[in-house]
């Protein structure tokens, strides 16, 4: 189910659609409305889901190089 899942693309639904919701409560970068994900993609093929660039969701073949950068809270000066 969705618990094991690295990302969800429906082909129906909006950002208050069930999938969205439940994907939000688990951390898990989702895409709804898509009309037509679900006959273009294929099980067991791995895909990187961009979330990051507003109201739009892109799907890309593959596994994606992200890099991750931490900042320590407390290193960051204070404003004023």
């Amino acid at each position: 189910g969705l618990r094991i899942a690295s990302g969800v693309v429906t082909n129906r639904g909006g950002r208050t659609c069930h999938a969205a919701i439940v994907s939000r409560e688990l951390g898990v970068p989702c895409i709804v409305g898509t009309k037509d994900a679900t006959e273009k993609l294929k099980t067991g093929v791995r895909y990187t889901i961009d979330c990051s660039k507003g109201s739009t969701g892109l799907v890309y073949d593959g596994d994606s190089n992200i890099e991750r950068t931490s900042v320590d809270i407390d290193s960051v000066p204070k404003t004023e």
